[in-house]
């Protein structure tokens, strides 16, 4: 895919998975309810998805308290790797925390293996990118590449 912006490896790893997520609010309202994302691919057997995600006009500590929602419902269990859009108008406004969107994110994958790559760009960015929810794609955080491995469209 192409970039308009530098993407920024949180950490480092390769992984392949479904594409599978949306807005970080909007996810975790839908889970335990029909239309919640599934996160197996159903492609095989014990296949895991990338999870995707993107926030906008949110605070670092409401951030964190959505992806470590996301965590603690077991999500981080079932993923290959995560991608993270670009944080529009993420800053402390508040000063209930210290650490910035970035670090929130940091903190809540602690403990977990998958790469994870941020500042990709998709969400609400004017220059974004459509990704194929559904498609399986090929995820290397360390050299900053996402390659779709499904067609898309017919």
């Amino acid at each position: 895919l192409p970039r308009f912006s530098p993407w920024r490896p949180l950490r480092r790893g390769s992984a392949i998975g479904r594409l599978v997520g949306g807005n970080l609010t909007t996810i975790g309202m839908l889970l335990g309810t029909p239309w919640a994302p599934r996160f197996q691919s159903g492609f095989f057997p014990g296949s895991r998805s990338l999870l995707l995600w993107e926030e906008w006009n949110e605070e670092p500590c409401d951030i964190h308290q959505r992806i470590v929602h996301l965590r603690t419902a077991g999500i981080f269990d079932r993923i290959s790797g995560m991608i993270v859009g670009k944080f529009v108008r993420c800053e402390n406004r508040s000063y209930r925390t210290s650490l910035t969107a970035r670090q929130t994110v940091a903190e809540a994958v602690a403990g977990y293996r998958f790469p994870v790559l941020t500042d990709v760009d998709f969400g609400h960015i004017p220059a974004m990118l459509t990704l194929p929810i559904g498609a399986r794609a090929y995820l290397r955080a360390h050299t900053g590449t996402i390659d779709i491995l499904d067609r898309a469209v017919s």
